[in-house]
């Protein structure tokens, strides 16, 4: 009677023991799971700030550039001016040169007619003193040469030749004169243009003085979003890091948990880690992920969390190796995630996944319906990879990775 009790208080004592375990292992379970969804939602709000930040970003750089073209066209124009001030200096130069030209030529025609008044009045005299002129004190009272030639018709018979020379070298004069004040007017021109050039490029000065201040402003901004935008990146990949350590740590846990209640419940069955218990690796008859010619090429097998899966490497040979869906399946999945590379994630009929990473190009898209055997992509070395091969997971419908060979063996 007494060992019957006695058995009895040990039953119920290893009963409340294991309600016990149960319930630590429950309750680390639920805290994990909430210290997950908590930085699931801190990561959450940081990618927000991160995108916004990196909006920010966008827009300042945007106007740092759009502001430094306009400082580079505003010198642009000053250099157009420049150029055209040169330009003028070098037309007031040869007009000044010019004028001296004339003025030098009308001084020359002076003195000719100076020289040839000289010997008119001397001829004059001369006939006065001779006594062949008639009417000489009257045409010598003349007060110009002009008027001589108005009052009298003698001096035309008398000195047709010095009349004519004197009338050309007027002329001349004229002529010069007239060229000479074309120029100055032109030369004038070209001084007033040369004043306007120089407020221009003066204005255009003080405006590149306003719109450089603006741009160094703008720099300055840019440079202040960017260290915003490095810090909120910093702080992603901090919350990134700290959520897959919890991730870890969810996983080791049910690993755990799933090895005891495979030990307690399913010993000397091959369970392939469904905690359904509907499906083992003897249930799945699935195929090599990749074509015979590589069925024993496999470089690393399945270290549980270091490496939860199998590399079949391909001897070096990329983008003709097809990696294949061991079961039929849909598409769940695709694309470039990091460590992963090219990524292809099916969701088998029996709950399990598998994974093909690393992949050179992705031959299916999400939601796509995908056969037992049929090309899921083609092998590569994208991702965190050091030469062509295929990582190939299996996960259980609890989302725990187990060993792969069992299932594709």
């Amino acid at each position: 009677m007494r060992k019957r009790i006695t058995a009895v208080v040990l039953t119920v004592a290893i009963l409340f023991s294991s309600c016990l375990v149960f319930q630590t292992s429950a309750n680390a379970a639920t805290s994990l799971q909430n210290q997950k969804n908590a930085k699931e939602s801190e990561l959450a709000n940081l990618k927000k700030d991160k995108a916004a930040v990196a909006q920010s970003l966008a827009e300042a750089k945007s106007k740092a550039n759009e502001q430094a073209r306009v400082v580079e066209l505003m010198y642009e124009e000053i250099g157009i001016c420049q150029q055209e001030i040169d330009t003028t200096n070098d037309l007031i130069n040869e007009y000044f040169a010019l004028a001296q030209e004339k003025e030098k030529e009308i001084e020359e025609i002076n003195a000719r007619m100076d020289k040839n008044f000289e010997l008119f009045y001397q001829r004059l005299e001369f006939a006065q003193i001779s006594g062949n002129l008639s009417q000489i004190d009257f045409i010598l009272g003349a007060d110009d040469f002009s008027e001589i030639l108005a009052r009298t018709e003698i001096v035309k018979d008398i000195l047709d030749n010095d009349r004519a020379l004197i009338e050309k070298l007027e002329s001349d004069r004229k002529e010069v004169e007239a060229a000479k004040a074309e120029i100055e007017v032109a030369l004038q021109k070209c001084e007033e243009q040369k004043l306007i050039l120089e407020d221009k490029i003066t204005e255009l000065n003080d405006k590149v003085a306003a719109a450089d201040a603006y741009l160094a402003q703008l720099q300055a901004d840019q440079n202040n979003q960017q260290a915003y935008y490095d810090a909120a990146a910093k702080k992603v990949a901090a919350k990134e890091k700290e959520l897959d350590v919890i991730n870890n740590q969810i996983k080791a846990q049910a690993a755990a948990q799933n090895q005891s209640s495979g030990n307690s419940g399913n010993s000397g069955s091959s369970s392939g880690g469904n905690s359904g218990g509907n499906y083992s690796s003897a249930d799945w008859h699935g195929i090599w992920p990749v074509s015979n010619s590589y069925k024993n090429a496999i470089s690393q097998y399945f270290k549980g969390s270091a490496h939860s899966g199998i590399d079949i490497h391909t001897y070096g040979v990329r983008n003709r190796v097809p990696a294949l869906s061991v079961l039929s399946g849909t598409v769940v999945r695709t694309g470039m995630y990091a460590s992963w590379g090219n990524l292809v994630v099916v969701q088998h009929d029996n709950g399990y996944q598998t994974y093909y990473a690393h992949l050179d190009t992705i031959l299916v898209s999400n939601g796509q319906r995908v056969s037992q055997g049929q090309q899921v992509g083609l092998i590569g070395s994208t991702g965190n990879s050091t030469g062509a091969h295929l990582h190939m997971c299996v996960v259980t419908p609890s989302g725990v990775r187990v060993d792969p060979l069992p299932y594709i063996r």
